[in-house]
C-alpha cells in the first residue's frame, strides 16, 4: 500500500534555519534525509507533501527532489496556503521555492488571499490527505500542532525529529 507524508515545521525556527548555514544546519538537514529515506523504504511512503514554509519545509521539499535519482517513484506535492507566500522571502530563497514548484509533481493552491488561518489550512489539508506527519519542531510545538491532528479521525503515524537534539521519534496514535 503507497502511503502519503506531510512535513510540518515549526514557525519560528524555520525563519532562523533559512539563514543559517551552519555545520549544524548541513547536519540537520542530512538527518531530515535520513529520515525521508527510512519512510521511502520502511514505511511504502511514494508521496510528501509540504506546504513550502521558509526553512527546514523547503529543505526537506528540495530532499524529496534529491530522491527521485534513488526513488524513481516518488512524488512532491506543494499545498501552497496563499498565492503571495514567497513575497517577503529573500531572494535565494524565492528561487529555491519557484524551483522545487517548477519540478514539483503536483501543486494545490489552498487559499487565494493571505489571511490570519490560510497556513492552518494548509496544514490541515495536508495532515487529512497524509498517512504519516513528520513533524520537524521543537517538542513544545508539538502542544499547538495537536489541534490539527485532534480534528482528523484516521489513525495516523507521527514522525517527530527534534532539531535542536537531531533525535527522531516514531509516534503512533
Amino acid at each position: 500500500m503507497k502511503r502519503r507524508c506531510c512535513f510540518i515545521g515549526q514557525e519560528s525556527l524555520n525563519e532562523v534555519m533559512v539563514y543559517m548555514e551552519t555545520q549544524g544546519t548541513k547536519e540537520l538537514i542530512s538527518k531530515i534525509e535520513k529520515v525521508i529515506d527510512c519512510l521511502v523504504s520502511n514505511n511504502n511512503v511514494s508521496e510528501f507533501i509540504c506546504n513550502m514554509d521558509i526553512g527546514l519545509t523547503i529543505h526537506a521539499a528540495k530532499s524529496v527532489l534529491n530522491m527521485k535519482k534513488k526513488y524513481s517513484f516518488l512524488k512532491l506535492r506543494c499545498a501552497i496556503p496563499y498565492e503571495t507566500q514567497s513575497e517577503y522571502y529573500p531572494e535565494y530563497v524565492r528561487d529555491k521555492y519557484y524551483s522545487i514548484i517548477e519540478h514539483c509533481d503536483n501543486e494545490v493552491l489552498v487559499s487565494r488571499q493571505k489571511s490570519p488561518i490560510a497556513r492552518e489550512r494548509s496544514i490541515q489539508y495536508m495532515i487529512d490527505r497524509s498517512d504519516i506527519v513528520f513533524f520537524i519542531c521543537e517538542k513544545s510545538y508539538l502542544n499547538k500542532i495537536k489541534r490539527y491532528v485532534s480534528m482528523t479521525n484516521a489513525d495516523k503515524k507521527y514522525v517527530y525529529l527534534n532539531p535542536k537534539t537531531g533525535k527522531a521519534i516514531v509516534l503512533v496514535r
